[in-house]
């Protein structure tokens, strides 16, 4: 009977440490690209764009000039700040 739990702990609990105790390297020699946007510029742009389509365009106002104060490239400055204009038409036009 003690044979058997034993030859049981050395069949199943032998292979369960090997195949938790391994450690698999997850790190890669491969480059990373690097992306000219700012997370910080895309978050506020999009932040933006959720509360002009809210109407909560001052709110709008103030994310899009975050996301101005920073852009790294000028696509992305050129495409807040005529989002920017087109916010600050609507401001105006609901005074």
């Amino acid at each position: 009977m003690n044979a058997r739990i034993v030859f049981f702990a050395l069949a199943v609990l032998l292979p369960l440490s090997y195949g938790c105790g391994t450690v698999k390297s997850y790190v890669s020699d491969e480059k990373v690209a690097v992306v000219p946007y700012d997370t910080n510029c895309l978050w506020n742009l999009k932040l933006g764009r959720d509360y002009v389509s809210q109407g909560r365009y001052e709110l709008a106002k103030e994310h899009y000039l975050m996301a101005l104060a920073s852009s790294d490239d000028a696509e992305t400055r050129t495409l807040v700040s005529h989002e920017l204009r087109a916010v600050d038409l609507m401001i105006k036009t609901q005074r």
